[in-house]
């Protein structure tokens, strides 16, 4: 970009350039990175070394695959409503290319810390709790019945059922609403 007419613009021929004014980066796209933050909580499960799994916002569907790189030892504060939770800068370094992906695009990703076989998962938000117990509303005829359950290791958005339900089960996202209660 160059500054032109009080506005930055992309570099046209005949632009002057000034003495130590970038006009040009030149990005190796073999050592791509991306630049991320956790929360405080999770960071004690994410080392150096981990597997990662990186999409990217301009193209829905591309999932590349890289390795935490670094994981910062100073948390920093957010600047919008949660001030007062704490994040740790996390670099993830890219294994894999891909011709669209260029500097400064947005990105998410998953990292890798841990890996289960055969197991059991139902979306969070399918778990209700009564007095204290998990339970899942699990589908009988054209109605749902209340079903104990127990939980094992959960992420922010499922989580694992060790006993109460088999696979093919069909169960509500939350409370169904009773006939009752409508």
């Amino acid at each position: 970009s160059v500054w032109r007419s009080g506005d930055f613009g992309q570099i046209q021929e005949g632009d002057q350039v000034w003495p130590g004014q970038p006009f040009m980066k030149i990005v190796d796209s073999n050592s791509m990175q991306v630049e991320a933050r956790i929360n405080q909580v999770e960071s004690e499960d994410v080392h150096i070394g981990q597997p990662a799994r990186v999409n990217f916002d301009a193209f829905p569907g591309l999932r590349l695959e890289g390795k935490v790189r670094s994981v910062g030892a100073m948390g920093v504060g957010g600047w919008n409503e949660n001030y007062y939770i704490r994040n740790l800068p996390v670099v993830i370094s890219l294994q894999s290319t891909d011709s669209r992906v260029i500097p400064d695009l947005s990105a998410s990703g998953d990292i890798v810390v841990g890996h289960k076989k055969n197991v059991l998962l139902t979306p969070l938000e399918a778990v209700d709790m009564e007095r204290g117990k998990p339970v899942v509303y699990v589908k009988r005829g054209g109605s749902f019945v209340r079903r104990a359950v127990q939980l094992g290791e959960q992420n922010n958005t499922q989580v694992e059922i060790l006993a109460g339900l088999r696979a093919g089960d069909e169960i509500a996202l939350g409370r169904p609403v009773t006939a009752a209660a409508r």
